[in-house]
C-alpha cells in the first residue's frame, strides 16, 4: 500500500459497541469440537480446554483457522445483519472505555504490529478485566496465555467487581456488551508507519489530558514526553 495517505482517510471511528466488534464465549470451550489445547481446566462450571483469546473472537475473522476454538462456531448474528469494522491485522491507535453507572475507565493504546494487528492488542486488556487468577490458582501467561497483567488494570478489575455488574469474566453477566465501547484509528501499513502510529497516539493521550484534565486512568505510562514545560 502506499505510503501517502491524506488526513480524511486516516480517521477516528466514533465509538462502537464491543458487541459489533467481538462475541464473548468465557473462559472455558466444553464444546467438544476441535480445540488443539491439551490444557483441561474447570472454570464457572464448565470443563474444558481455554478459548482463544479466553473467548473473545474477532466477529469479522471468518476464516476459522484450524488453530481457533471458534473454527466450528457460527456467528450470533451475521455480518450482513451487524457489520464488524475491524479486521484482523489492522493497525493504529485504539480508546478503550468501560462505563458503568458513575464510574469511567479509560486506556489509549496502539499496535504496529501486522500479524494480529490491533485486535490482539483489544482481547488482551479484556483478559486483563477479567482477572481471573485473581479468583483462582491459575497464572499470567500460563492458564491465561500471552498475557500478564497491570496494577491499573487490578485496580479497575477489583472496583468493577465491587459495583454489582456482575462476574466480569462470566458471558452471562454481559459486562462487555454493556459497559464497553471501542473507538480507533486504523493506519495503512507502511515503511513508516510506526512512527506515525506512536505519533497519533501521544497526540491523542495530550487532547485527552486537555480535555478531561489527567491521562486515562488504566494507561500507566505517560506518552506525550516532550510537552512539559511548551507553553509556560
Amino acid at each position: 500500500m502506499t505510503e501517502n495517505f491524506t488526513q480524511q482517510e486516516v480517521k477516528w471511528t466514533k465509538w462502537v459497541p464491543f458487541s459489533q466488534l467481538y462475541e464473548y464465549f468465557g473462559f472455558i470451550d466444553d464444546s467438544d469440537g476441535k480445540n488443539l489445547s491439551k490444557m483441561r481446566l474447570t472454570y464457572l462450571g464448565k470443563t474444558g480446554p481455554p478459548h482463544t483469546d479466553d473467548g473473545f473472537r474477532l466477529r469479522s475473522n471468518t476464516h476459522r483457522a484450524t488453530t481457533s476454538s471458534f473454527e466450528l462456531f457460527e456467528l450470533k448474528e451475521s455480518l450482513e445483519t451487524l457489520p464488524c469494522p475491524l479486521n484482523n491485522g489492522d493497525i493504529g491507535c485504539y480508546w478503550v472505555r468501560v462505563n458503568v453507572p458513575n464510574h469511567v475507565f479509560d486506556y489509549i493504546g496502539q499496535c504496529a504490529e501486522e500479524k494480529h494487528g490491533m485486535t490482539k492488542r483489544l482481547t488482551s486488556h479484556f483478559r486483563k478485566l477479567c482477572a481471573i487468577p485473581a479468583r483462582t490458582d491459575f497464572k499470567w501467561n500460563k492458564e491465561i496465555r500471552g498475557v500478564s497483567t497491570t496494577e491499573l488494570f487490578e485496580k479497575a478489575s477489583e472496583k468493577l467487581a465491587s459495583l454489582g455488574v456482575g462476574d466480569l469474566s462470566d458471558p452471562k453477566s454481559l459486562f462487555f456488551e454493556k459497559y464497553v465501547t471501542i473507538k480507533y484509528i486504523v493506519v495503512p501499513p507502511s515503511a513508516t508507519a510506526y512512527k506515525k502510529i506512536h505519533r497519533i497516539e501521544g497526540m491523542a493521550m495530550a487532547r485527552y489530558e486537555l480535555e478531561y484534565g489527567r491521562f486515562p486512568n488504566l494507561n500507566a505510562r505517560d506518552e506525550t514526553i516532550g510537552l512539559k514545560g511548551f507553553l509556560e
